[in-house]
């Protein structure tokens, strides 16, 4: 039987965390169920779910033909930073690819990798020449917008170096360390942990609650001491729901 699409963009979006490029786009002919999908896994994680479509075209509905290419990342940024999510949804992207806009949404980079690339003399003169034929374009936060083969080639598949001073990657950088414990716990042979992080164990239980991944939440949860689990009302809407799709016996 094949993969529900929302559990597979759940699972990618917890890969794509871990890389430079943290963008997964989900493809498929109209009428596919897309917009289904994630609204599954909006209703399963919680991230906001944003119609770029009608966000826009509300914004841009005023501007001339020339403001609307020069405003439009602007107004995009905007939109996705109000929510001030880690993650968030994007459904109806076809204006970002309008010819008239003339955005090439899939050619910026963000400005850490822009950096990385200046490391090097050859590519620092390229960018160089590129921004000041106006083939290419260096963006207020330092993100360069270029549809340059050498550079492009040179900056894929880069890792993403998180920056302590932003809080947005600390707080990723913290849920990495807990769920690495967590998994610890999940692997240990103990039959009962002795210590353990109960917010760790928290952050377990989400992940594997969103992945749909019943039997870990179970494993973990039977390694804890019992009044634990009865003191927390999160884990223990967790694990009894675990219990109900697993059909297993509760320890309660």
């Amino acid at each position: 039987m094949a993969e529900p699409v929302a559990d597979r963009v759940i699972k990618r979006i917890g890969q794509a965390a871990e890389l430079y490029h943290r963008l997964v786009i989900l493809v498929a002919p109209a009428g596919c169920g897309k917009t289904a999908a994630l609204q599954d896994v909006h209703e399963r994680t919680s991230a906001p779910l944003i119609n770029v479509n009608l966000e826009l075209s509300r914004r841009m509905l005023d501007l001339t033909s020339r403001q609307r290419a020069l405003q439009l990342p602007r107004l995009l940024a905007e939109i996705v930073s109000a929510y001030a999510a880690d993650v968030v949804l994007l459904d109806n992207i076809e204006v970002l690819f309008d010819v008239s806009l003339k955005q090439d949404p899939l050619r910026l980079l963000p400005a850490q990798i822009v950096s990385w690339l200046k490391q090097s003399s050859q590519l620092r003169e390229l960018i160089s020449a590129e921004v000041r034929s106006a083939k290419s374009e260096i963006e207020e936060s330092g993100a360069l917008r270029t549809t340059h083969l050498a550079l492009l080639r040179e900056a894929k598949d880069r890792w993403y170096v998180p920056d302590p001073n932003k809080a947005g990657d600390l707080e990723k950088m913290r849920e990495r360390s807990l769920l690495k414990e967590f998994e610890e716990y999940r692997t240990s042979s103990q039959r009962r942990l002795k210590v353990f992080r109960l917010e760790a164990v928290r952050a377990g239980f989400k992940k594997a609650w969103q992945e749909r991944d019943y039997a870990t939440i179970i494993t973990v949860a039977r390694k804890i001491p019992e009044n634990v689990l009865q003191e927390d009302p999160k884990l223990l809407m967790w694990y009894d729901q675990a219990l109900t799709r697993q059909g297993g016996e509760s320890l309660c």
